[in-house]
């Protein structure tokens, strides 16, 4: 389960960002779940697109979130 799952379940607007590839099962909460196979360049990639989007986000009106 994700961190962003307990905001979805209680129907608050929630995102969730990763940069897992197709073997995820094979590491993740296993003993290979280890910082020496962490990608750290993907990691970069995706704080600095998490940081644009958030940027974004407090840039725009509440209004362009509203259905």
């Amino acid at each position: 389960s994700s961190d962003s799952a307990s905001f979805k379940s209680k129907k608050i607007p929630a995102l969730g960002l990763h940069g897992l590839t197709g073997k995820w099962r094979e590491y993740l909460h296993t003993h290979r779940d280890q910082v020496e196979n962490v990608n750290i360049a993907s990691v970069y990639y995706g704080y600095q697109f998490a940081i644009n989007i958030l940027a974004r986000i407090e840039a725009s009106s509440c209004d362009a979130f509203r259905k």
